[in-house]
């Protein structure tokens, strides 16, 4: 299936990732600390980089210079992600930063959180309304894909995954804030929800899962733990089993969905008899066909490249197709969705072809080989500053954003720069909008009282 050549440079590949991740293991002291987001990077860069292109989907079927010139990109990258985190600092908290309390605040990111999960509710629900009853969603056997296309292209967008997951990150901070153990807390943020989160397994939507785990993670890591946190075997033992599950339900998701609508099993029998294991993640070598067919269409001038317009995009992007109806203009999709027309045109289907947008992808897409290479050495860098932030930050709503931008850590692999800058953009004023004049009416609200007590 594959030459000598291409599990050569899998392997070097991994093994300088590997090294780098030495090299960071010895720059911190000899401790491997797991709330260090370096090391999920590294972990994710194999997955999506390196395992991505040891399989393929059924339509990832080019000549072999494609695959040899897409494994030549990769290798290079683990070069400058060894060079890059080498010469990048690793920074430890301050030592007057502790676990970190606070009763005030805590009070106002409660009544924060309650307002953006109605508000999250409320849109969400009106948001899929626009298809009709929501029984009759249910028993719509459109496929995803397919029926996303449509709430896409219809008007009145809203936003209100962006909403609940500020919701349940207010929420999870205050409880933190309040002494609560992280298993409560984990537990109340989870019930608030709930809802979405089942529809998102349903839905087989296993990144959105992942910004709940990784936002969760990171403000336990950030508020409770400033210290060293140790890689332990019950760490490596639950990376493992999440990774399963997200396989299970990746693979799955379809099948399961269809019978829960229609209760016909054939699905999930095909499923369930296939030669490949439902352990085995199709997210990877999906999200990597993305580069094999942008360096194919661009060897055979099929796509000219961007220089750069894709990341200006992303300003653009932000606004709603509402604002571009006023001025009569057409929103145009991203690099990501123009992929995927592309793909639908070639295999003939008028269904929406939906893919994850491979990083190394879009650089490539826009400048050639030396794109991937500046990727890689930005995004190092974007980390270890988030990092430095995190680490050294006393204050409690910066955590919180910073808490929030975790999920970018995986995002920025397998997403366009126009959707991850949107989300970042979105989570961070939407908490702003929403924070601050809570907090400045609160604030009064204490003034006064004090003023009737005095008085």
């Amino acid at each position: 299936m594959f030459g000598a050549e291409i599990y050569f440079m899998a392997f070097i590949s991994a093994v300088l990732i590997a090294l780098s991740v030495y090299v960071r293991y010895v720059k911190a002291g000899r401790q491997l600390d797991v709330s260090d987001p370096f090391y999920m990077c590294a972990l994710f860069f194999v997955l999506y980089f390196v395992v991505g292109q040891l399989d393929r989907i059924t339509i990832d079927a080019f000549p072999p210079d494609v695959y040899l010139r897409s494994g030549l990109i990769v290798l290079s990258c683990s070069v400058v992600f060894l060079l890059s985190s080498s010469l990048c600092n690793v920074y430890k908290a301050a030592d007057d930063c502790g676990i970190i309390y606070s009763y005030s605040m805590s009070k106002t990111l409660v009544v924060s959180a309650i307002i953006a999960l109605g508000v999250g509710y409320l849109f969400w629900y009106l948001n899929y309304s626009r298809l009709g009853s929501i029984m009759s969603i249910f028993a719509d056997h459109t496929f995803r894909g397919e029926r996303n296309a449509r709430l896409t292209e219809m008007r009145g967008n809203l936003p209100y995954a962006h909403f609940l997951y500020v919701g349940y990150m207010f929420l999870f901070s205050s409880l933190l804030l309040r002494k609560a153990t992280v298993k409560k807390t984990v537990q109340l943020s989870v019930m608030a929800v709930l809802p979405l989160l089942i529809f998102y397994l349903l839905e087989g939507e296993r990144t959105a899962l992942l910004k709940y785990i990784l936002g969760g993670f990171y403000l336990v890591a950030l508020f409770r733990f400033k210290r060293t946190i140790s890689f332990s075997k019950k760490a490596f033992a639950v990376v493992a089993i999440m990774y399963l599950l997200f396989s299970v339900v990746g693979n799955f998701r379809g099948p399961v969905f269809y019978y829960l609508v229609t209760g016909e099993s054939d699905n999930l029998q095909r499923m369930a008899n296939r030669e490949r294991s439902v352990f085995i993640s199709n997210e990877f070598p999906g999200v990597y066909f993305t580069l094999n067919k942008t360096i194919y269409d661009m060897n055979n001038a099929s796509v000219q490249p961007l220089y750069g317009s894709s990341y200006l995009q992303a300003i653009p992007y932000l606004f709603p197709r509402s604002v571009y109806d006023l001025i009569g203009v057409e929103k145009s999709g991203t690099v990501a969705d123009e992929f995927g027309d592309r793909v639908a045109s070639e295999i003939g289907t008028d269904n929406k072809v939906g893919f994850g947008m491979l990083a190394l992808a879009e650089a490539y897409r826009n400048i050639m080989f030396v794109g991937p290479l500046i990727f890689t050495a930005l995004y190092v860098l974007f980390v270890s500053l988030w990092a430095y932030m995190a680490k050294r930050s006393k204050g409690k709503l910066k955590l919180i954003i910073l808490a929030m931008t975790s999920p970018l850590f995986v995002f920025m692999y397998r997403s366009g720069f126009a959707s991850c800058f949107s989300f970042s953009c979105y989570v961070i004023f939407i908490s702003l909008a929403i924070y601050c004049p809570v907090r400045f009416l609160m604030s009064m609200q204490s003034v006064c009282c004090r003023g009737k007590g005095a008085a």
